[in-house]
């Protein structure tokens, strides 16, 4: 990259002689090109110790620098650039002016004695301001990223599941989709192409599963397990029973403690649809 010259299009800093103004050094912006100023200003640092036969320390003292001014900079350890205001004192130290300029354009006017640091670090600011508020504008002219789908659709059937003696199976058909949450199907682990919602028939599974409630089957959990509940589809239609195991093996059960809703032995012919995850009912 140059050093004698600003970029087009780009603010610079320039280190002139208070003398003449005559620009000595030119580069693009001090926030990304520190570096550079640094390795410039090392270089008039050494040419100045030499000519004055003195060391960084005791020309530090002589011309009024703070501790480690120019022994920071001289250190090839270092590699942190100075701040503006420590520049712009080093520069005075050796008689030479740091200025900022326009984009390809020298400065109007030479900035004002009086001012010093303060002027150059306002001018440093305002090319900040500047490139951030170019930045936000940019930002704000592309479209936002894709947002993911908060919720997903879950289709609902036309088929109604007994909760007592079975509800006749007739043919699904898919009469709508309820909206639930992404973050609570895969919580639970749920595919909702997997699943489907239908309507609870009967008082058997009461107060559980209340006559008229929705339910939510997943169609991707079939495994046999007591205490869970289930829609079957049987030789009676289709139900919704509790899994028990007994004595005598697999039963299903009703949540509904009358008598007539005893616990049965589990169908042969009984085929489970999906285990049930969710229920809700709308009040009248």
């Amino acid at each position: 990259m140059p050093a004698d010259g600003p970029l087009p299009g780009a603010f610079s800093i320039a280190i002139t002689r208070r003398a003449d103004c005559a620009s000595v050094l030119s580069f693009p912006c001090y926030i990304a090109h520190m570096t550079v100023l640094s390795a410039q200003i090392r270089g008039r640092v050494r040419a100045a110790l030499d000519d004055a036969s003195m060391g960084a320390r005791r020309f530090e003292r002589a011309r009024g620098l703070p501790a480690w001014a120019l022994r920071g900079l001289l250190d090839p350890h270092r590699v942190q650039a100075p701040s503006v205001d420590r520049a712009a004192d080093i520069c005075a130290a050796l008689g030479l002016e740091l200025k900022i300029c326009a984009p390809e354009s020298e400065p109007s006017e030479p900035p004002p004695a009086e001012s010093g640091a303060h002027t150059l670090r306002a001018m440093v600011q305002s090319v900040v301001r500047a490139e951030t508020a170019s930045l936000r504008e940019d930002m704000a002219l592309r479209p936002p990223p894709p947002m993911p789908e908060a919720t997903r659709q879950v289709e609902v059937v036309e088929v109604a599941a007994a909760a007592g003696g079975g509800a006749e199976a007739t043919e699904e058909s898919v009469v709508g989709a309820l909206a639930f949450r992404r973050d609570w199907l895969e919580s639970r682990g749920l595919d909702p192409t997997q699943c489907v919602v239908i309507g609870v028939r009967g008082a058997s599974m009461e107060p559980t599963l209340p006559d008229g409630s929705r339910i939510l089957i997943d169609r991707a959990s079939r495994r046999r397990r007591a205490g869970r509940l289930y829609a079957l589809r049987t030789g009676d239609g289709l139900v919704v029973k509790r899994a028990g195991k007994g004595d005598d093996g697999w039963l299903l059960l009703s949540d509904n403690p009358a008598p007539e809703y005893a616990p049965i032995s589990w169908p042969a012919d009984a085929a489970i649809l999906g285990e049930v995850r969710w229920m809700a009912r709308t009040f009248a």
